[in-house]
């Protein structure tokens, strides 16, 4: 078999990641994770698509985020306040 298409557990690939495999299950529940294949209850990494997801989180710089509005301390946001600075 070659190596970019061996399969991996969740422990293994955690470990192929540097990772924790608690982190890669959360990624699996919200998403922004690599790709996975699940048989039942059993969930499989390609080493291939954990290579290139890890690739994909390369970055040369810190991205800039935009700022975010802060609430004074003490507001008690409501759902029409947050509509109403939105």
């Amino acid at each position: 078999m070659k190596e970019d298409t061996k399969k991996l557990t969740p422990d293994e690939a955690a470990k192929h990641l540097g990772l924790k495999p608690s982190f890669l299950g959360k990624l699996r529940s919200v998403g922004g994770g690599p790709p996975f294949f699940k048989f039942g209850s059993k969930v499989l990494y390609s080493v291939g698509d954990l290579d290139t997801w890890l690739a994909s989180k390369r970055f040369t710089e810190t991205p800039q985020k935009k700022p975010r509005k802060r609430v004074p301390t003490g507001a008690v946001r409501t759902p029409e306040s947050r509509t109403a600075h939105a």
